[in-house]
């Protein structure tokens, strides 16, 4: 009796996807392993499972250091939300063959990866903030990582049938709100380390 075709939707093009075909065929383990990488990642590096000024709320209650990025929503979640509608778009228009779920892994490798270096020390180093009027930056708690991700996945399922123009629409009123709410965002976030990075050539270049 033959047996289905497991990999029927999907667009391999060649042996070079064969690593990626055999992580869609394990979608459970496959999704496990990153989600043990981004948390044993978190631990390793130091982070606090919760918020490190007391409790740890729904939604961030105060706009210190103490309370930034260490609780399970605040204004990062609608970017991170927006992260995912750009991935849903960019893989439903580069892969339109693909499989949902499939694409649903990829959205959550690319989280994994962001939330890594996020909390790498060099990278909160640029981020700190200290000298623009964005929120201070110590760090993300476990917690508000895991759902920084959570907020990645839920906006790629939410936008997955989304017609491109819509898509990036929210993506801009997103960015816009929170731009507006906080003095931070996507854009101004990579302009931040764009300038700390080239700040920290020069200063190398001068000693």
């Amino acid at each position: 009796m033959n047996r289905p075709d497991s990999t029927a939707g999907h667009d391999y093009p060649g042996r070079p996807d064969a690593w990626l075909r055999a992580c869609f065929e394990q979608r459970t383990t496959a999704t496990a392993a990153l989600l043990a990488v981004h948390l044993l990642w978190l631990l390793g590096a130091g982070r606090p499972w919760g918020c490190i000024g007391g409790d740890t709320f729904a939604w961030q209650p105060g706009s210190g250091v103490a309370h930034n990025s260490q609780h399970l929503a605040d204004w990062y979640a609608l970017l991170h939300g927006g992260f995912g509608i750009g991935l849903a778009w960019a893989l439903r228009t580069l892969r339109p063959r693909w499989q949902r779920q499939d694409a649903w892994l990829v959205a959550l490798a690319c989280s994994t990866v962001w939330e890594v270096v996020e909390n790498t020390p060099f990278v909160i180093s640029l981020l700190d903030n200290t000298t623009n009027m964005a929120p201070d930056y110590s760090g993300d708690s476990v917690v508000n990582s895991l759902a920084d991700t959570g907020w990645v996945l839920l906006g790629f399922w939410l936008a997955w049938r989304m017609p491109g123009r819509w898509a990036l629409a929210v993506i801009v009123l997103l960015e816009l709100t929170v731009s507006l709410a906080i003095a931070d965002g996507w854009v101004l976030t990579a302009f931040r380390l764009l300038a700390g990075l080239l700040g920290r050539g020069a200063v190398a270049l001068a000693g």
